[in-house]
């Protein structure tokens, strides 16, 4: 003899059933995104480290050039232009190995093309723009006098 129990159906709309079977998707797409912002965040703190090491390094050079009657700007031109060779080598690396490596996940593309342009040209827009900020602030840092 059955229970009762056994005897419900199990009834969803189409909604919740699409939502499961998606579920696992979006999870990974979740993921995939979180570990992405980390990578960006350590990236932009691994190279503002860098610039700040060099900018301490470099704090004689700085107040050499600034005595002998060099602006701000000039004096803090050398670190900016170090930090973008920096990312535009990464840049120039990177993209092409990310070219080749889409052929991996083409299947697990939903509605994006394998070569995004537009997302690859903001990408490393974004990489230069964390560059320069990484750069900027260790340099003014190294531009302000000490007693200030």
């Amino acid at each position: 003899m059955r229970t009762l129990r056994t005897l419900w159906l199990k009834l969803s709309t189409q909604q919740e059933l699409l939502g499961r079977s998606i579920a696992p998707d979006r999870l990974f797409a979740s993921l995939g995104g979180a570990l992405a912002l980390l990578a960006v965040l350590l990236s932009g703190i691994g190279l503002y480290r860098l610039m700040a090491y060099n900018v301490a390094r470099r704090i004689p050079e700085i107040g050499l050039r600034m005595a002998l009657g060099a602006s701000r700007y000039n004096a803090a031109g050398p670190i900016l232009r170090e930090a973008l060779l920096l990312v535009l080598a990464g840049i120039g690396v990177g993209l092409p190995m990310a070219l080749a490596l889409t052929r991996l996940i083409k299947n697990q593309l939903y509605g994006v093309a394998p070569i995004d342009p537009i997302t690859l040209i903001c990408v490393s827009g974004q990489l230069i723009l964390l560059a320069i900020l990484s750069a900027w602030i260790p340099a003014r840092r190294g531009l302000t006098p000490w007693w200030r």
